[in-house]
């Protein structure tokens, strides 16, 4: 079984009734004792559940920064691809300035560009 990453231990003390007759009226300072541990147990679960909360906070936060990062890595990918494009299409319209070795080395960072791309899922259409 994998490892909490908290744990919440409840502790209630035993609570012992015991009326014979004629002392009914304890019952009420023994109600108020079972009352007040329930208040206690309350208490206990309210902060429990506030430090969950807080740490799923937490979580979320990070997880919306990272999706955050990746939507900007997908922008700078896209950019990079369309940049290439162009020198490619000055390449393809004839610029007889640019040597064999340039344009293999352009093609090569457009084959790694595409990499990078199909390394980083696509944003769904809305």
């Amino acid at each position: 079984m994998k490892d909490a990453d908290f744990t919440i231990r409840i502790e209630v003390p035993p609570i012992d009734i015991r009326l014979h007759t004629g002392q009914e009226h304890i019952f009420e300072h023994v109600l108020d004792r079972i009352l007040d541990s329930l208040h206690s147990l309350k208490e206990l679960v309210m902060t429990s559940t506030s430090e969950a909360i807080a740490k799923l906070d937490a979580v979320l936060a990070q997880q919306q920064k990272t999706a955050t990062e990746i939507d900007g890595v997908q922008t700078e990918v896209t950019a990079l691809k369309a940049q290439i494009a162009d020198l490619q299409a000055v390449i393809a319209a004839g610029n007889d300035n640019v040597s064999p070795e340039l344009s293999a080395k352009i093609d090569a960072i457009a084959a790694q560009a595409q990499v990078v791309d199909d390394k980083i899922p696509d944003v769904p259409v809305a």
